[in-house]
């Protein structure tokens, strides 16, 4: 996995001191900070970002996927969703089911700042299902792609998908920090079954 070198250690980067952040400062202390953070561009800019790991952009990729490389790439992608989507699912739904977004937490505790017009989410917050889909489409697209800074883009949406979540208050610090690594994890998994024994060629 040759070029991937300095991506993975920006990202194992991030994993070590996001962990140590969580360490030191509790979720609802970390997610005020964040919130006072905002400016009217970063307010339409985040509102778009989010939408980047959505089914119609990331179903667009998958068919572009397949026809700019192999179908075999498009089949990747979109099992590496499919996968991240499930695991997802059944985090939200029935081992974290209980556990509150940034909304409901703070309500009569604090007052958030809002995206007018974003309609915000109330409960499933842990993990980041858009943050999961996000990193397992942009990474998987990270890893079938032969230039650098196409792996660079690919992985700084990821990242800007994961911060839309927290900027527009549908998650705490720590839902998307476990979405990327599900997400992540998803699609090292699924690269291991589709490209582990392939040559070069194939990813082109």
């Amino acid at each position: 996995m040759k070029g991937h070198r300095w991506v993975s250690l920006v990202y194992l980067s991030f994993l070590l001191l996001g962990g140590i952040l969580m360490l030191w400062v509790d979720k609802k202390t970390l997610h005020l900070y964040f919130n006072h953070f905002h400016t009217p561009f970063f307010d339409i800019f985040f509102r778009y970002v989010t939408k980047l790991a959505e089914p119609l952009v990331i179903g667009l990729l998958i068919v572009v996927s397949g026809y700019v490389m192999k179908w075999r790439a498009a089949i990747f992608i979109l099992l590496a969703n499919a996968l991240s989507t499930v695991v997802t699912y059944v985090l939200k739904y029935y081992i974290f089911e209980d556990i509150d977004r940034p909304k409901t937490v703070f309500k009569g505790i604090a007052e958030l700042y809002f995206i007018p017009g974003v309609d915000v989410h109330i409960y499933n917050s842990f993990p980041s299902g858009h943050t999961a889909a996000a990193f397992a489409t942009y990474v998987s697209l990270m890893m079938i792609t032969d230039r650098c800074y196409l792996k660079w883009l690919w992985f700084f949406i990821a990242i800007l998908v994961a911060l839309s979540r927290i900027y527009l208050s549908q998650h705490f610090f720590i839902d998307t920090y476990f979405g990327s690594l599900l997400g992540t994890l998803c699609a090292l998994f699924l690269y291991r079954v589709f490209y582990s024994n392939s040559v070069k060629g194939d990813f082109a």
